[in-house]
């Protein structure tokens, strides 16, 4: 059955099926919405990939022994199941050079210590979903390859071939181990275990990985890895190097102005810029500025529309996200407003599995419970687009589904077309 929506709760998920039926996993078990997940009991699921199956449940859980000065030490590595390896895998993540916190989908290893004499936690391996731009990953990859089992092929590592193929690569986003056990090949015992776990449990986007990496600027001096079988196989870019073609680009534009060959595609951006100069968006923009109402109109609907479907898609608690309206740059951003739980995993999930099922939803909100009284009302209603106030930064004005299918506006009067009547007729986003 596919996965409709899921739901974070302490150390577990709880997921919605197409089919009603609801169940639960541990907290970072691989499965999201659109995953198709075969359920038979609380320790016997998985999840039908295109290229094979990944576990599910039981958790993934693998004894293994490490040498602690003249003793022989029994550990486990494992996923994270309980209070105690969840509190062990926080208070570890602090030894981390890198404090930010992963998006995407993520899975944690532990390593868990049986002796009461040491730690529970010793410490965990992080795998990620990878990056898409890898320069020594597509030098690598840029060559014929077939997968026997499962029929994937390429000829070259080319943009197609990317977007439908990275989440064939599993990405080791972060390795800590606790500072007095350094030294003692943990970090190698970890790497080794995420490669087992990645071949039977790890799955995005209805792939398997076939590979894994790791880009770490530590692999230079501590090579861990090498150590558990990886190889080593060239420098990504640096950020210096980024940073300077995009100054030289910056200054190629500059010269361009200069000479006035780019003023005209500069003037109609400034319009965006200017149209909402004196205009206060927290108040209802008037007849006296039909243009910075229309454009301001249909974004802030559009954001209310995300922002209300994104709940639904994702279970979560509609007053955990909330917006930023960004008119003069055509934009809008969806974001957690909660600074705990797993809300950006969530929307992480719903942006990579489900954006085209989300997009559809947005596209059809034509319809309100309350039509004809909220059509002729202003078409923004409880019901259709208003957010609640910890999610609207502007109050719930200036909004209305005539922005987005024509209809009445109290201000304007009659919009003949919205935005995705546009789209429609001509296939294009309206200029």
């Amino acid at each position: 059955m596919q996965v409709k929506s899921v739901q974070f709760k302490d150390l577990a998920k709880r997921y919605r099926l197409n089919n009603g039926r609801r169940i639960q996993t541990h907290r970072f078990a691989c499965l999201g919405p659109g995953d198709d997940v075969v359920y038979r009991s609380a320790k016997d699921a998985h999840v039908r990939c295109r290229n094979g199956i990944a576990k599910l449940l039981p958790a993934y859980q693998a004894v293994d022994d490490i040498e602690v000065g003249q003793r022989r030490v029994s550990v486990t590595v494992k996923e994270i199941e309980t209070e105690a390896e969840l509190r062990g895998y926080v208070q570890l993540s602090q030894y981390h050079y890198r404090g930010k916190e992963l998006h995407g989908r993520r899975s944690p290893l532990i390593l868990v210590c049986h002796d009461p004499l040491l730690p529970n936690v010793l410490g965990y391996i992080e795998l990620a979903t990878a990056f898409l731009m890898n320069k020594p990953r597509a030098a690598v990859l840029s060559a014929p390859f077939t997968d026997p089992e499962s029929g994937i092929h390429w000829t070259e590592w080319n943009k197609d071939t990317v977007r439908q193929y990275t989440n064939l690569v599993v990405r080791i986003a972060r390795t800590v181990v606790s500072p007095e056990f350094r030294g003692l090949g943990l970090a190698s015992l970890l790497a080794r275990h995420a490669a087992n776990y990645a071949r039977e449990h790890w799955n995005v986007g209805g792939l398997k990985p076939l590979f894994i990496e790791i880009t770490a600027d530590m692999l230079r001096y501590v090579p861990f890895v090498e150590r558990a079988g990886m190889h080593y196989i060239g420098m990504t870019e640096g950020n210096l190097n980024r940073l300077t073609k995009d100054m030289a680009y910056v200054l190629r534009n500059l010269r361009r102005v200069q000479r006035r060959e780019i003023l005209s595609v500069l003037a109609e951006r400034a319009s965006f810029v200017s149209m909402f100069d004196g205009v206060d968006l927290r108040q209802t923009i008037d007849a006296a500025h039909p243009q910075a109402r229309m454009v301001f109109g249909l974004v802030h609907t559009l954001s209310h529309a995300a922002l209300r479907h994104a709940g639904m898609l994702c279970g979560l608690d509609p007053t955990s996200l909330a917006e930023y309206v960004l008119p003069r740059a055509l934009s809008l951003a969806i974001y957690s407003n909660q600074s705990f739980g797993a809300t950006i995993g969530a929307l992480t999930a719903l942006f990579e599995q489900s954006m085209e099922d989300w997009l559809g939803r947005i596209a059809g909100t034509r319809r309100c419970l309350y039509d004809p009284v909220c059509a002729v009302d202003g078409g923004a209603c409880h019901a259709c687009a208003h957010a609640s106030e910890t999610s609207c930064r502007f109050f719930n004005v200036n909004l209305g589904r005539q922005f987005l299918f024509g209809g009445h506006d109290a201000v304007l009067g009659q919009v003949r077309m919205g935005f995705f009547d546009f789209v429609r007729q001509t296939g294009q986003a309206a200029p």
